[in-house]
């Protein structure tokens, strides 16, 4: 709640396009390279102050809850471990590689 919900909103509905809405979008992250990644490397993420188990946890109860549940259910869990690598390297220029990002997933809806 602290580090997500003080700007995505309790309900994921973002604020702009600086704090986009997670609600029914956050899954789709998974459908694209890089994407997983991103999901753990946001600075609000990564440097939360929550061990690697909670924020693994965290972003689990996110996707499901934020979905596209049908989507979040064909990727396998974040686990602790993964969550630690990718913790270490938060990123710096996150609007940018959202960005590049959503083009990715409006690219490969377009496809189906």
């Amino acid at each position: 709640m602290m580090e997500c919900q003080g700007c995505h909103g309790a309900d994921g509905q973002g604020q702009n396009e600086a704090i986009p809405a997670l609600n029914n979008h956050l899954a789709q992250f998974l459908t694209v390279p890089g994407g997983r990644a991103f999901l753990a490397q946001v600075p609000g993420v990564a440097q939360a102050p929550l061990t690697d188990a909670e924020t693994a946890d965290v972003l689990n109860y996110m996707l499901k809850r934020f979905g596209p549940a049908d989507i979040a259910a064909k990727f396998p869990p974040f686990t602790t471990e993964e969550v630690a690598l990718l913790r270490k390297t938060p990123l710096t220029e996150v609007k940018q590689k959202r960005a590049a990002l959503v083009k990715l997933i409006e690219k490969s809806e377009h496809r189906k």
